[in-house]
C-alpha cells in the first residue's frame, strides 16, 4: 500500500536521526545542496506518491507530485529537527508527520493516524 510505505518511510528517517544524530544533523545541514543526498528524500517516496495518485489512493494530481515529495521531504527534515533539539521525541515527531502528510494526500483522519501509528520495522542493528 503506498499510503503506508509513505508513513513508515517517515517514520523510519525520524527514528534513525534519534538513533544516530550525527546523521540527522548531517541531513538537515546538506541533503538541499547535494543532489545525491536528495535521492534517498525523493527517489522511492515518488514512485509511492506516484503509484498512490495511479490508484486513486491519493488526492492530488499528477502535475503536483514534485510539490508533494517537497512536502514530504521538508516535513521529514522539519521533524528530525524537532528531534535533535529535544521539543519532541522520535516517535511522536515521526507520527505526527507521517499523518499529516497521508491527510494532505486525502486520506480520511482516522485512516492517517492508523498508518502513522503502525508497528516499524526494526533498524539494521536491531532497535
Amino acid at each position: 500500500d503506498p499510503a503506508q510505505r509513505v508513513a513508515t518511510g517517515v517514520r523510519m528517517f525520524v527514528r534513525r536521526s534519534h538513533a544516530e544524530p550525527y546523521w540527522g544533523r548531517f541531513l538537515i545541514r546538506f541533503v538541499y545542496s547535494s543532489e545525491a543526498l536528495q535521492s534517498p528524500l525523493t527517489g522511492l517516496p515518488m514512485q509511492d506518491v506516484a503509484q498512490g495518485i495511479d490508484q486513486g489512493r491519493f488526492q492530488v494530481r499528477r502535475e503536483q507530485l514534485p510539490s508533494v515529495v517537497a512536502l514530504i521531504s521538508g516535513a521529514v527534515l522539519s521533524s528530525i529537527l524537532l528531534v535533535l533539539e529535544g521539543r519532541r521525541t522520535w516517535r511522536d515527531a515521526g507520527e505526527d508527520a507521517a499523518e499529516l502528510v497521508l491527510r494532505a494526500l486525502g486520506l480520511p483522519p482516522e485512516e492517517a493516524a492508523s498508518l502513522a501509528r503502525t508497528d516499524l520495522p526494526a533498524l539494521a542493528d536491531g532497535r
